[in-house]
């Protein structure tokens, strides 16, 4: 899951990882979601990513790059 996180580290309400949709297709470029849907509006100033492992063997998940972008459809 992810979650979108203000300067001091707390989320941001509406994109807190419990109300992130779970990303569960491994690949790159996976869209992420929330229960508000998956475009991020209202947010003024800087914000932190945060991404949450889970499922059997969190352990064996890998990060290699989050892209923060405009959404264009591919």
């Amino acid at each position: 899951r992810v979650a979108l996180l203000d300067e001091s580290f707390y989320p941001i309400p509406g994109y807190s990882g419990d109300d992130c949709m779970a990303v569960v297709e491994p690949g790159l470029r996976q869209k992420v979601s929330w229960k508000k849907g998956d475009r991020v509006d209202g947010i003024d100033g800087p914000v932190r990513v945060r991404v949450d492992w889970e499922g059997l063997r969190p352990e064996d998940a890998q990060l290699f790059a989050v892209y923060v972008g405009e959404g264009k459809d591919r």
